[in-house]
């Protein structure tokens, strides 16, 4: 196993050494019982998870721990499990569950504005808005202007001084572009998208980024050479996050396709 391919798996004994800690405490689901839905998305991605798309398995059961965190009136909990369910769906292409999930997070900037995982919350809320504007076409000018909103959020990050958002403001705008028939502009967008994550450490955005760009290419045109192109650094980023779960579904969905 290489030194890259452990990132995935060391984040998960961090979260199992200090889930284990957490699941010690006899309170009413104490504040730090929301990491714990971090450590079971982290599992999916490995591979250990009968459903990859359900926050159930080692680390809790997903439909318990809503219960709890409803019962106690823990919002952030809430949100944080289903933030992380709407990353899942997104991510092994189920786009009208993630829709569905979307009325489900309610708004970060009222319920925990602190929440370090807000930003990630706000990609993945655009780019599944972006992704139904292809899939329901009736809606697609509500779904654009529902994730430009999104995409505003991440805008004004960046122009605070956020360099950690650069590469989804560029991934939206990628996104954006493709939607509205721009192709010299999503073209663009890509690439920076995919240059910024790589150059600030963020694997599994590059892998996202170029699995959005090889798609764009499959979309546009019957030559597969860029497609297969970013299909593979896809899956090299994958592989070297230690996403196996994600690698499979992207070798999988694309068996015949290039």
């Amino acid at each position: 196993m290489s030194v890259v391919v452990v990132v995935v798996v060391a984040v998960d004994r961090v979260f199992f050494a200090y889930g284990t800690q957490v699941l010690i405490s006899t309170t009413c689901l104490p504040p730090f019982r929301s990491q714990v839905p971090h450590r079971q998305m982290v599992l999916n991605l490995l591979g250990y998870a009968d459903d990859p798309l359900t926050l159930t398995g080692i680390a809790m059961d997903e439909g318990q721990f809503l219960k709890e965190a409803t019962a106690c009136g823990h919002q952030t909990a809430v949100n944080v499990v289903h933030s992380q369910r709407l990353e899942l769906a997104y991510f092994f292409g189920r786009y009208n569950l993630a829709s569905e999930i979307l009325d489900d997070i309610k708004p970060w900037e009222t319920v925990a504005p602190a929440y370090v995982g807000i930003y990630r919350a706000a990609l993945f809320q655009g780019l599944t808005c972006y992704a139904m504007a292809d899939i329901e076409t009736h809606r697609r000018r509500k779904w654009i202007k529902r994730g430009t909103a999104f995409m505003s959020q991440i805008q004004k990050w960046v122009k605070a001084g956020n360099v950690n958002t650069l590469h989804m403001l560029h991934l939206l705008r990628a996104e954006q572009a493709r939607l509205q028939g721009k192709a010299a502009v999503a073209e663009k967008e890509y690439g920076e998208a995919i240059a910024t994550s790589s150059r600030n450490g963020f694997i599994h955005d590059r892998a996202l980024a170029h699995e959005r760009f090889m798609q764009y290419h499959l979309k546009k045109s019957d030559d597969t050479y860029w497609a297969r192109h970013h299909y593979d650094k896809a899956m090299q980023a994958l592989t070297d996050w230690g996403a196996t779960a994600l690698a499979d579904r992207l070798q999988i969905a694309n068996e015949g396709r290039l």
